[in-house]
């Protein structure tokens, strides 16, 4: 498996930098290596050499040189079109004794291709380089790129975007949102929770954006008895606040002290009975924070486990939507959430109205 992920980022190498071969001959490509500190599996001078192998035999006009670490003389670079560098990243990287040459690299147009760690370099002015030479890095703790924050500076007029104003990807209000992607049931934090609801599709996106149901019926009839008769009793508090801390929303910071009093939390029993059909149900939702008289730390792990077990296949149905569909259902019975679309590129137009239930639970 090494072997085969070391030759397709040589493959992938190999197609990048065939796309800077033009009508000239020889185009000049420049190998940089270190030692690599797992020589055995990350063997950098060894990659660079088969790379460059195949450059020069492929008859498509490239002239290569290899060197381990950076080049003493600078002539090195001399007519350099591209530079390939494998090495391993942080402060050992093998451009950071040697700013002042790199940026003279980028600034004379001179290509930079990456592979392994090499993407890898602390955050600054190593980091500002790298940038401007491929178009990202990877920055130690932060993940991956990209490295901006993305921003919608305007919106069409369309009735689902009437009074949205311009926000970025991190930006409070869409995080709130996010909060649909979790598994819940409308209105548990509402004394008198929500009966139905209806969701209606004006636009839908291309890629994801389905909503999942799990029917809390056939989960409670498929438990245990020893787990019946220990949840049947339970209350358990739900919030909006706990639902939106699970995505890490800052609630003090972006809420103000009346806006907060809004979401104190509402005690609702954990097993309901449709007085209907005369069935229990598991009365589930990321609106939980707490099951009554015990810690949280174990209240969630335990309605953790509980929305596990309550969300599996056998238990679901997956809808994919299309424009104009209607769905109607019953939150006394379900519960339900969206899945993962691009939000920030995709215009989603879905309508929703809830339908309050008769009376309090508790």
């Amino acid at each position: 498996m090494k072997f085969l992920s070391t030759l397709i980022v040589i493959v992938t190498a190999v197609m990048a930098l065939t796309n800077i071969v033009l009508a000239e001959e020889k185009k000049k490509i420049v190998f940089l290596a270190d030692g690599g500190k797992n020589s055995k599996t990350h063997a950098h001078e060894g990659g660079n050499a088969l790379l460059a192998k195949a450059l020069e035999e492929s008859g498509l006009g490239f002239e290569t040189s290899l060197y381990k670490g950076w080049p003493s003389d600078a002539k090195a670079f001399e007519g350099a079109d591209c530079v390939v560098i494998f090495c391993n990243g942080g402060g050992g990287h093998l451009v950071m004794k040697n700013l002042d040459q790199f940026e003279n690299l980028i600034d004379e147009g001179v290509g930079v291709v990456c592979m392994h760690y090499a993407v890898e370099v602390p955050k600054g002015r190593s980091g500002d380089l790298m940038l401007k030479a491929t178009g990202g890095y990877f920055e130690t703790h932060w993940s991956v790129n990209p490295h901006w924050i993305a921003e919608i500076k305007s919106l069409p007029e369309h009735p689902i975007t009437r009074g949205v104003k311009p926000f970025t990807q991190d930006d409070p209000r869409r995080i709130f949102n996010l909060g649909n992607r979790l598994w819940h049931t409308d209105s548990s934090f509402k004394e008198i929770p929500a009966k139905y609801s209806l969701l209606s599709a004006r636009n839908v996106s291309k890629e994801g954006g389905n909503t999942e149901f799990a029917d809390m019926r056939s989960a409670y009839d498929n438990l245990e008895s020893k787990i019946k008769n220990k949840i049947d009793t339970m209350i358990c508090e739900h919030s909006l606040i706990y639902s939106r801390q699970r995505l890490g929303f800052d609630m003090v910071k972006e809420l103000s002290s009346e806006e907060i009093k809004n979401f104190t939390p509402v005690e609702q029993p954990l097993v309901r009975k449709n007085k209907v059909t005369n069935r229990k149900t598991i009365f589930l939702s990321s609106h939980i924070g707490k099951i009554k008289n015990w810690i949280r730390p174990d209240s969630m792990c335990f309605i953790d486990d509980l929305i596990e077990y309550a969300t599996q296949l056998k238990f679901k149905y997956i809808h994919e939507w299309s424009k104009n569909d209607l769905i109607i259902w019953d939150n006394r019975q379900t519960m339900h959430r969206a899945r993962a679309y691009d939000d920030l590129k995709e215009n989603r137009d879905m309508r929703r109205t809830t339908v309050l239930g008769e009376e309090k639970l508790i």
